[in-house]
């Protein structure tokens, strides 16, 4: 416990301010940690931050350095000098937006307009070029809206943390135009961020009148590197069950910890096999820490290692303090393109041996730790972690402090999991999965009996029920036959059948009208549209589209947007989003959906073809 902790620490304090100058020093102290730890083959990949550089469709963002003091300071004698400096990075680091540029040599001197304001009495933008515009909330479109309207530089403040944490920043490592950082394409502004504290004091100033400001930053944006560390303890196989955690944020459960944790696990196996309290190795065990989604899209583009991988598990803000009556863990499960029995064995653990606490279960929405469980790669995924929407990101100890008791609890059950997994044989293996089945079966019979339910009550259609028991029992199956991704023809495609006779069983009990569903509106229109995606990977930088021609990628859900495989129509894919997401959408949803495909067609990420 305390070794995860000193070590932690001391890699926050290295990574600073998120200045791409410290990472060389943080990655080698991490390397040196990895060492300690029993791994072997401990490396240090460079990949090359300049704004062009592209892994999957996500374009690294160029190197950032913050250098000196960053500060805007209020031109107005009657204010204290403490409220005349509404942000000064030598108090609050926080107040350094990351990825803006510097500003002129001396400073910038003009005045600050609110955002708000400018909104609803200059919709033109007129009044912003050259002034210091006070945002709210992390806007994208705004934002860019404002660089392109020539600001001088922009204030960020985020109201919804101010009703709980007024007192502190919110960070954000996505401020950008498309995806979450910016390209060597995108023009730039500096960027300053303050409390709804201070925000709240500067707008109290603004409506008196004219407030003048000097603001001064020598932000550094350049062509650079970043770096991906690895690291393996081998076993007597090649597979590997592979470890994530991202690094370069300024948090200290986000990620510092991450890193760390999987290193005391990982060490504790590999003592335990020495000691001979544990079987030898079977898996073997490899560390992957890097930059979050983007440095880990660079880690698949190599087919022979994404070969070896059996499963990523991700450690990613896995020791946040809850709030009293907050889940206190959350356990996020691999998609349905990639099912497994993992899944089970997890919330097994977790709950017995936290059993006092509240922990819930997630369905995996290929997030930034989860991607991996996608329609290409297919590689089962699991996320342990925990989330506090009210104070993501905040920089104050709501988000910043962890805790430690949770790092090591989840040490000790990730620890025990990964030694089950790394060191049963195909030979012991059989009892695991005698067990597991009776867990799939219960799960599979009481989702069944709810959706049985969800029909007598009207709130899913017969056809459309039908439909989601045959993909329930279908997922079953395929987390039953998991166990072959780990201990080859361990169980035989016969011995899975039951799964789909337990569905079969309940679609024949219900009185199935003749012809099918009758479909409405943009339902109707979705049923003609076949989705075939031309690229790997989900939607991040739009990479393909010239940068003047970039909007949002963050239209059509991530899992929607992979479930597209040029077999299924458009709306028989919203369907079986809805059945693992239980979220269905409206005529607005699918119309957006279908222009936005529209435009991915004309650059090459997809093919449209049209039934008659």
């Amino acid at each position: 416990m305390e070794r995860i902790k000193e070590r932690s620490l001391k890699l926050h304090a290295l990574e600073g301010n998120c200045s791409y100058s410290n990472f060389k020093d943080s990655t080698s102290y991490a390397m040196e940690c990895m060492k300690e730890s029993g791994f072997e083959q401990v490396e240090r990949r460079i990949l090359k931050s300049d704004g062009k550089n592209t892994y999957f469709d996500c374009i690294m963002p160029n190197a950032w350095d913050m250098k000196g003091r960053a500060f805007i300071r209020i031109e107005d004698d009657s204010l204290t000098e403490e409220e005349k400096y509404i942000a000064d990075s030598n108090i609050d680091p926080f107040n350094s937006g990351v990825w803006g540029c510097g500003t002129p040599a001396g400073g910038l001197d003009t005045v600050i307009l609110d955002d708000r304001i400018i909104a609803k009495e200059d919709p033109e933008g007129k009044s912003i070029a050259g002034k210091v515009i006070l945002m709210d909330g992390y806007s994208m479109a705004r934002y860019k809206y404002l660089v392109l309207h020539n600001a001088g530089a922009v204030i960020i403040s985020d109201s919804k943390c101010g009703e709980d944490y007024p007192q502190y920043c919110r960070w954000s490592n996505a401020i950008a135009f498309t995806g979450w950082y910016h390209t060597a394409d995108d023009p730039r502004i500096p960027i300053f961020i303050i409390s709804p504290e201070k925000a709240a004091f500067l707008r109290s100033l603004l409506a008196k009148g004219e407030v003048k400001c000097h603001a001064q930053t020598d932000a550094k944006v350049y062509d650079g590197e970043i770096y991906t560390v690895t690291g393996l303890i081998p076993g007597k196989e090649e597979a590997e069950i592979t470890f994530f955690a991202h690094m370069y944020e300024p948090f200290i459960p986000d990620d510092a910890t991450g890193g760390m944790i999987i290193m005391e696990l990982c060490q504790a196996i590999k003592e335990a096999v020495a000691a001979g309290e544990l079987p030898p190795l079977q898996k073997s065990l490899k560390i992957v820490l890097s930059m979050e989604r983007y440095g880990f899209y660079e880690y698949f583009t190599d087919p022979e290692q994404v070969k070896k991988i059996l499963h990523v598990m991700s450690f990613d803000s896995v020791c946040h303090y809850m709030e009293k009556g907050m889940c206190r863990i959350s356990l996020r499960q691999s998609s349905i393109l990639a099912p497994t029995f993992v899944d089970f064995l997890t919330e097994s653990l977790f709950r017995k041996y936290m059993k006092n606490d509240h922990i819930v279960t997630e369905r995996n929405n290929l997030s930034d730790d989860t991607f991996c469980s996608d329609g290409d790669m297919k590689i089962p995924s699991m996320w342990t972690h925990t989330f506090n929407p009210r104070c993501h990101h905040n920089a104050g100890p709501c988000f910043m402090d962890a805790d430690w008791s949770l790092a090591e609890s989840v040490a000790q059950i990730m620890g025990t999991l990964v030694a089950l997994l790394a060191v049963t044989t195909k030979e012991d293996a059989g009892k695991l999965a005698e067990s597991v089945r009776t867990l799939i079966i219960k799960d599979l019979e009481e989702k069944i009996s709810g959706t049985l339910y969800a029909i007598r009550t009207n709130r899913i259609k017969l056809v459309s029920g039908a439909e989601k028991i045959r993909f329930l029992a279908r997922i079953a199956k395929e987390q039953y036959l998991s166990f072959n991704r780990y201990w080859k023809e361990l169980i035989a495609e016969k011995e899975a059948e039951l799964f789909t006779d337990l569905g079969e069983v309940a679609v024949k009990s219900l009185p199935l009208p003749e012809g099918g569903e009758i479909l409405h509106g943009m339902e109707k229109e979705a049923a003609k549209v076949i989705v075939k995606r031309l690229v790997p990977g989900t939607l991040m930088s739009l990479a393909k589209v010239p940068a003047k021609e970039r909007r949002s990628p963050f239209v059509i859900p991530d899992l929607l947007y992979m479930l597209f495989d040029g077999e299924k129509s458009l709306y028989e894919c919203m369907l079986l989003y809805s059945f693992e997401m239980d979220k269905e959408f409206d005529d607005a949803s699918i119309s957006k959906f279908m222009e936005f495909l529209r435009y991915l067609e004309k650059y090459g990420y997809v093919s449209l073809t049209y039934k008659k």
